[in-house]
This record gives C-alpha cells, sequence and structure tokens, in this order.
C-alpha cells in the first residue's frame, strides 16, 4: 500500500470519542474486469456514530438500515451511499483461518463466526490491523507473539503499542521486545482474490491490496488484509477483547458450516476462495 496524504484519515473523526465514531463511505466504484475499487468518504461529512456523541451525526444502525443504489454499466458497478465500511485481517495458521464467535448480544449478526474486523477508524489497512491486534491474542508456549503487519499499515511500532495493552489485559508481559515476531506470507489462493482498492477522502489517499465485497442486506463495505502465519506446536490464539470462542476453521470446516453461523464476509469468502 502506498499513502499520499496530509496527515491521517483518522484526523476527520471528532477527537474524544475513541471506538464511538467512525468512517462512512460517499460513494464506490467496482471495476471487476480488473477488480478494483475505487471508494470515496466525503471529508465535510465522513462521520458515523456506534452511539449518541455530541454533533448529532447519523448512527451505525441507521446507515446499516438504508439501502445504497447500485447500479451497473457492463462490468463496472457504482453503489451510491452512505454506507458503512469494515476492515480486519483473514488470519491463517497454516491453512486453517482463524475466527472468533460474536456474542449472542452483539448488534449485528449475534453469534456467528467472524474473523477480527472493526468500522473504518483510520485508513482501512491499518484499522485492519489495528482491530486484528485488539481483538485477537497471539501465543507460542504461553507468551505473547506478534503479528507482523503489513508494512503499509503504518508505523509498526505504533501498531505493537495498541497490541500492548491486549496482552497486558492477559496478564502477559507487555514489553513489545520480549514477543516472538511472527513473518506472514500471503496464500496464492487468497492473494488471486485481493482486489486494488484506493480510498479518497479530500486530500487523503490510499491504497491497499484487500479482499473487498459489499453486503447489501448491512450497506456495509468489507474489506480485508490476508496475512498467513506458519503453523507450530504451542501456537494458540484467544480473544484479545473478553472471552468469546475462538476457532481454526479447516478450509473442509469453512465448506460445511451452515450459512447461518458465519458473518456475509466468511460467506463470501467461502464462495470465493474454497
Amino acid at each position: 500500500m502506498t499513502a499520499e496524504e496530509r496527515g491521517g484519515m483518522g484526523d476527520l473523526l471528532p477527537e474524544g470519542h475513541s471506538d464511538a465514531v467512525f468512517l462512512k463511505g460517499r460513494t464506490a466504484v467496482h471495476d471487476r474486469t480488473r477488480n478494483r475499487w475505487l471508494v470515496a468518504v466525503d471529508p465535510l461529512d465522513p462521520v458515523v456514530a456506534f452511539r449518541d456523541v455530541p454533533g448529532a451525526y447519523t448512527t451505525v444502525r441507521e446507515i446499516a438500515a438504508r439501502e445504497s443504489r447500485t447500479t451497473a454499466d457492463g462490468e463496472t458497478v457504482r453503489i451510491e451511499g452512505p454506507f458503512l465500511i469494515g476492515a480486519g485481517v483473514a488470519l491463517l495458521a497454516g491453512d486453517d483461518l482463524i475466527c472468533l464467535r460474536r456474542s449472542g448480544g452483539a448488534s449485528f449478526d449475534p453469534g456467528a463466526w467472524t474473523t477480527p474486523a472493526g468500522r473504518l477508524d483510520h485508513a482501512p489497512l491499518e484499522t485492519a490491523y489495528r482491530e486484528l491486534y485488539e481483538e485477537l491474542l497471539v501465543t507460542v508456549g504461553g507468551d505473547p507473539a506478534f503479528v507482523a503487519p503489513d508494512p503499509g499499515a503504518g508505523p509498526e511500532a505504533a501498531l505493537r503499542d495498541v497490541y500492548a495493552g491486549t496482552v497486558a489485559n492477559a496478564d502477559l508481559d507487555p514489553d513489545p521486545t520480549a514477543w516472538d515476531r511472527l513473518p506472514t506470507t500471503v496464500p496464492d489462493a487468497y492473494e488471486q482474490h485481493l482486489a486494488a482498492v484506493e480510498t479518497v477522502a479530500g486530500d487523503h489517499v490510499e491504497r491497499a491490496s484487500l479482499l473487498a465485497t459489499f453486503v447489501e442486506d448491512a450497506n456495509t463495505l468489507e474489506l480485508r488484509a490476508v496475512a498467513r502465519v506458519r503453523d507450530r506446536p504451542g501456537l494458540a490464539f484467544a480473544d484479545g477483547e473478553g472471552s468469546r470462542p475462538v476457532r481454526r476453521f479447516s478450509p473442509t470446516a469453512l465448506r460445511a458450516a451452515s450459512a447461518d453461523d458465519l458473518v456475509p464476509f466468511l460467506q463470501y469468502l467461502r464462495e470465493t476462495v474454497y
């Protein structure tokens, strides 16, 4: 990914409302022939709020309930929002996809399996890795391990700081110099489906290679980075935010899973990659 920006996309959000305000999409154009997405965020009206915050912003639930206008001209699809944007990481250990189960009380897709992901509050790739480090604790032999980020996700030191909070909450050593760093690759089966995604918000331009699909029922553009770590003895995963179940889905298990047990992005992934 490359970034051409005067600041960061997160600067478009009001301060003091972490995990409560996010960026929404205005338009998206998908060139299906080249698998390229151009996503626009209106810099004059970029904010959607998860709950009531000062500023009378439209809420996530209100945007999710809307129906974006989708038109097609040959192999070019245009989506007129506003719509939500989600970003996360499809993390694999060997061939197994690592998933968390959403709580039964979740606002969207309760009880379904999902990859670590969240609403857009930075550039897409940075958001993706921040969500990974917030939601998933990775250990080798009981000691913290750090999944190496895509270089385009931002300074690694800042991302290690995010993960340090997750590690500390698990009463493990939050010193980044003590962690095993796990290199990552992108499996060939996934790489051929990565889209070239360009996200624009005024002067902010971000480019990344991501899995991308628009979920009409949730009025959400879902974006995922892909990273695979080498499987090894003692490699384990746990919820970084609570006690949600974590499961390794082998390709066979993912193909056999009921659609009702998978968030829409995982249904798309299964149909596209598997």
